[in-house]
């Protein structure tokens, strides 16, 4: 259909901004998209994979389940590893929730200097 104007204003935004995305965000997309709509099984199933191969965001959402205890046994200690790597890649999310975990002996040894 050469010559005939497609408007893309009827599809949402998001749709526009996952279709353009590259496969890793596009993955991580439909982890935030999951975890957004209460499946919490699926957030866990789509990030799981990308924290395996060093998603930061991955390794972060990752970290927040075993934190929280969502779906998966409550894991402190585990949760602090997720967020180790995620902060050793300069994730100032990752810095943060690790930072709390120090403050609040959640996982590893209260550390204020850490923690700061």
């Amino acid at each position: 259909m050469l010559g005939r104007i497609v408007s893309l204003a009827p599809i949402p935004a998001l749709l526009v901004v996952v279709a353009l995305a590259p496969p890793a965000d596009a993955d991580y997309t439909a982890a935030e998209l999951a975890l957004a709509n209460g499946n919490l099984q699926r957030a866990y199933d789509e990030s799981a994979p990308l924290a395996d191969h060093g998603d930061a965001r991955a390794l972060i959402l990752l970290g927040v389940f075993y934190q929280s205890g969502w779906i998966v046994e409550r894991n402190p200690e585990q949760a602090a590893a997720f967020y180790q790597q995620a902060a050793d890649m300069g994730l100032s999310r990752a810095i943060h929730n690790l930072g709390r975990l120090y403050r609040s002996r959640l996982g590893v040894p209260q550390d204020n200097a850490r923690a700061a």
